[in-house]
C-alpha cells in the first residue's frame, strides 16, 4: 500500500530514506529549507551506493512548511535540534511520527509533544554528502537494521521501508535500546571528536582506556537508574573485561574502514555526540556516580 510521506530533514540519512521510499512507489515529499531546498528542487536528490561510481537522480516534491496530509512522518535530524522540531512536527498531526533520531536521556519530551503519534526509531544506514551527491550504506539485517518500536503501526511502517530495501526489526522498548545504543556509539563519535580526527591520537593507549573507561560509566549509570538492556544481545559489549575491550578497540581504531567511514562520519556532528553524552554524564550525576572518562571525551570539567 503506498503510503503519503512527509520526510522532515534533508540532511543525509533524510535524503537516503526519500529517495528510497520514493523509489519504491510512495508519495514522498522532503522538508528542506535555505539552500539545500534550492539545491533539492534544481537537482534531485543525488545519490549512490558506496563504492558504486554511477550516481542516480530521484526526484521528489519538495516543501518549506510542515503541515498535515500525510499518513507518516519520518524524522531525520540531529538530536539538538529535535526540540526546536517538535512544534512544528505538532502541525502534521494526525500522522504517525517516526523519529530516526538518537536520544539518551529518554522520550517522555517527545511524548509529551506527540503524544500517540509518536514511534521512535533508529536509522539502519550510514551516509555523507561528497562532491557529486550522496555516499550511502544500508546495514544488512544481521549488523544494524532500522530499529523502530512496537505499535499497532508498525507492521504498516516496516512494510514500507522494507519495501524500499531497508530490513527492519521491531523492539519492545525503544526508549531502552537508544540509551544503551548510545552509551557505546557515542562513545567512538566523542572519542574521534576529542582528538580532532587524528588516527595516531585516537589509537594512543592513554585515550583508548578513557574510551573504554566511558563504555563502563555508561553502563553503570544505565543500570543504576533500572533501564534494561535494548537489545538484550548488547549484553556481552557491557560485561566483557576492559582488557578485552582494550584490544578490540585498538585494533578497530586502526582499521582503513575506521578511518575511512567512521572518523569521517564523527567529525559530521560534533554537537549532536556532545549533547548525547552530556545526556549519560547527567544520568550518572542523578545516580551520584562519577563520570570522569565521560568528562575527558566532552572536554569538561
Amino acid at each position: 500500500m503506498s503510503l503519503r510521506i512527509l520526510v522532515f530533514g534533508a540532511g543525509a540519512l533524510g535524503t537516503l530514506y526519500a529517495a528510497h521510499l520514493a523509489e519504491s512507489g510512495h508519495d514522498v515529499t522532503l522538508l528542506a529549507r535555505g539552500r539545500r531546498l534550492e539545491e533539492t528542487r534544481e537537482s534531485g536528490l543525488v545519490l549512490r551506493p558506496r563504492g558504486e561510481t554511477a550516481f542516480r537522480v530521484v526526484r521528489v516534491e519538495t516543501t518549506d512548511q510542515p503541515r498535515a496530509g500525510f499518513d507518516l512522518v519520518l524524522v531525520c535530524v540531529r538530536f539538538h535540534h529535535m526540540a526546536a522540531a517538535l512544534p512544528a512536527l505538532e502541525r502534521t498531526a494526525p500522522a504517525d511520527v517516526l523519529t530516526l533520531v538518537q536520544n539518551a536521556g529518554g522520550l517522555a519530551p517527545w511524548r509529551a509533544a506527540l503524544g500517540d503519534r509518536l514511534i521512535a526509531g533508529f536509522a539502519g544506514a550510514a551516509a555523507t554528502f561528497t562532491e557529486g551527491g550522496l555516499e550511502y550504506t544500508v546495514a544488512p539485517r544481521a549488523l544494524q537494521p532500522t530499529t523502530i518500536a512496537t505499535s499497532d503501526r508498525s507492521p504498516r511502517i516496516r512494510e514500507a521501508l522494507e519495501g524500499a530495501g531497508f530490513p527492519v526489526v521491531i523492539c519492545d522498548d525503544m526508549d531502552a535500546w537508544l540509551r544503551w545504543h548510545a552509551a557505546w556509539i557515542i562513545v567512538n563519535a566523542c572519542g574521534v571528536q576529542r582528538v580532532g580526527g587524528d588516527p595516531r591520537a585516537l589509537a594512543r593507549r592513554g585515550h583508548i582506556q578513557q574510551m573504554v573507561d566511558a563504555l563502563a560509566e555508561g553502563g553503570r549509570a544505565l543500570r543504576a537508574t533500572g533501564i534494561p538492556v535494548r537489545p538484550a544481545g548488547l549484553r556481552w559489549l557491557f560485561r566483557t573485561p576492559p582488557v578485552v575491550l582494550r584490544a578490540a578497540l585498538a585494533a578497530l581504531v586502526r582499521l582503513p574502514a575506521f578511518r575511512q567511514q567512521i572518523i569521517p562520519n564523527a567529525l559530521t556532528a560534533p554537537k549532536e555526540a556532545q549533547a548525547i553524552g552530556a545526556q549519560l554524564v547527567e544520568l550518572g550525576r542523578r545516580q551520584n556516580l562519577p563520570m570522569p572518562a565521560w568528562r575527558y571525551l566532552l572536554g569538561t570539567p
